[in-house]
């Protein structure tokens, strides 16, 4: 929160962004129930859309893992200057 004084009864939530979200939350979702209950999609390239999904939830965490890495070594090398 940017504004600790700033309370529940003065916030005003981002309308836009949250009516964009539900938005894509329904629109992946229908993609989804259409995949699997109404288009005639080949078991193969079921198998391919999962392991691509899979491998964008790998690569997003070892992205974040990469990330936290580098905050851990930037930290290390700041204390060793300081010495």
């Amino acid at each position: 929160m940017h504004y600790k004084s700033l309370g529940p009864v003065n916030f005003v939530p981002p309308l836009l962004h949250m009516e964009i979200g539900m938005v894509n939350q329904v629109w992946e979702d229908m993609e989804g129930w259409i995949v699997d209950a109404v288009k005639a999609v080949p078991e193969d390239e079921r198998a391919a859309c999962t392991s691509l999904l899979d491998a964008k939830e790998k690569l997003d965490e070892a992205t974040r893992a990469k990330d936290a890495a580098k905050i851990t070594i930037s930290v290390e090398i700041r204390e060793k200057k300081e010495r």
